[in-house]
């Protein structure tokens, strides 16, 4: 109970210091264009801000020293009504460009830079504008971690478990979702850099795994990395793989192998593997692939494939 509580004021905290150290300042100089200003902080900023306050006040309100899980498990499914969600899922889907824009203003815009410098020395304990974006994205997978923690201390037999575990289950259910829906979109952009026409991609395709697959087998220093040429890369999705060849590091061309015949013997599997893997057999085309992590991910991808 009182990790939840601590860790809730310091999300909030956090949150007040986008609002106030970064954003009004900025909005009151010429540093920034208002464009700008949106890229970065999202409007969706100012609802998780208003869920943080209300679910704060409301835990600051319990006995932290008695047993007031209930409470807290309510409190938890009452916080993740639409409105948060939607917010929650809006800032999600647009922190990739958001990010991608600070860093771009960073590298480009030196007044921006200093201002960034500035304000994180004097106001946040040299965390940075970014420290405090990435830790919204961080927040639902540890809400997760902190109901679980607290399911596993509250005994199964007690009244307040069910609500705990409601709230668990309605918080993995708001994170699965966002989840999927950020799948989809990389999908439909990646779809789109191969030159596939959006009306052409199946709408229930989700990218699983991507890798680079090389003609000699990679170093594991990634500083080593630059010397080997990268073959080709592998998508691997819900219902195809995709092999892209690269010529200089840029994509040419695509190409889908979608799933043959279940009724296909073992020799015609291991025939198709060898095809997928552009004359490698199935192993060696694993064996090449960059990170040996992914390798079993990429195995299971290909049996539903193949």
């Amino acid at each position: 109970m009182k990790e939840i509580l601590q860790t809730e004021i310091n999300y909030n905290n956090g949150l007040r210091t986008i609002k106030l150290v970064f954003k009004q300042p900025l909005m009151t100089t010429s540093i920034l264009s208002p464009e700008q200003i949106t890229k970065i902080f999202p409007h969706s900023l100012r609802a998780i801000l208003l869920s943080s306050d209300r679910l704060l006040a409301q835990l600051k309100e319990l006995d932290i020293d008695k047993d007031y899980h209930f409470d807290i498990g309510s409190l938890f499914l009452h916080m993740m009504d639409e409105t948060f969600q939607q917010s929650y899922k809006t800032f999600i889907m647009s922190y990739e460009e958001s990010s991608a824009t600070y860093k771009n203003l960073l590298k480009d815009n030196k007044e921006f830079k200093k201002f960034i410098e500035t304000s994180s020395k004097k106001e946040t304990n040299n965390h940075t504008l970014e420290d405090y974006l990435i830790s919204i994205v961080q927040r639902i997978p540890q809400y997760i971690t902190l109901l679980s923690s607290l399911s596993l201390c509250n005994p199964s037999t007690s009244q307040n478990h069910d609500t705990i575990l409601k709230a668990l289950n309605k918080t993995k259910e708001v994170a699965e979702q966002i989840n999927r829906e950020e799948k989809l979109k990389l999908t439909k952009k990646l779809h789109i850099q191969l030159g596939i026409k959006e009306e052409d991609i199946p709408p229930e395709r989700i990218l699983v795994h991507e890798e680079t697959v090389y003609r000699d087998v990679p170093p594991k220093k990634k500083s080593e990395l630059a010397n080997f040429e990268p073959k080709f890369k592998m998508y691997i999705f819900n219902d195809t793989i995709a092999l892209s060849k690269m010529e200089q590091n840029e994509l040419r061309g695509v190409k889908f192998f979608y799933p043959p015949s279940t009724s296909l013997s073992a020799q015609e599997h291991e025939e198709a593997a060898i095809k997928l893997s552009s004359g490698r057999s199935l192993h060696s085309t694993i064996y090449y692939c960059r990170s040996k992590v992914a390798q079993q991910s990429i195995i299971d991808s290909l049996k539903l494939c193949l």
